[in-house]
């Protein structure tokens, strides 16, 4: 089960940019429970899982604003209700040093080239994978020099 959970994972995650015309071809069978942030991105990824549940595969993700909170103290008991999470950045540090990442090593040489994952995508502790991102938050500066040369700036 845990090899189908990080399976799908690894497909979604990895297959991002091709997910508007993905076709679901996860084998197996199970449960799958995720939670992420409400954010419009990590929406389109739990829709698109949700589209792979059939009878033998149920597919549960909760996009919730509190999800820093609940994942915490669900990752933090023996058993969690969760079998994944998207993470950000500044919180994947945390959750290697207690434990709660696998290896993708595995999995990412087997779908590397179908989802069209590069190797500054892989995020490493050590020769570990234990991370794909698949969107970066872009900030950008704008300014007007009219503006700042009115100011002598």
């Amino acid at each position: 089960m845990t090899r189908i959970k990080a399976t799908l994972v690894a497909i979604l995650f990895a297959t991002m940019p091709a997910l508007a015309n993905a076709q679901c071809n996860v084998n197996g069978s199970g449960e799958v429970n995720v939670l992420s942030n409400f954010f419009d991105a990590l929406e389109i990824l739990a829709n698109t899982m949700e589209e792979c549940e059939r009878d033998d595969l149920k597919v549960d993700a909760k996009l919730t604003t509190t999800h820093q909170e609940e994942r915490e103290v669900a990752f933090a008991a023996s058993t969690s209700p969760y079998d994944l999470s998207a993470v950000a950045n500044f919180s994947i540090t945390s959750h290697q040093a207690n434990g709660e990442l696998l290896p993708l090593n595995d999995l990412v040489e087997k779908y590397r080239d179908e989802g069209q994952i590069e190797d500054q995508m892989l995020i490493r502790f050590g020769d570990d994978i234990m991370a794909v991102a698949f969107m970066a938050n872009a900030q950008v500066l704008f300014y007007r020099t009219d503006i700042l040369e009115k100011h002598n700036l």
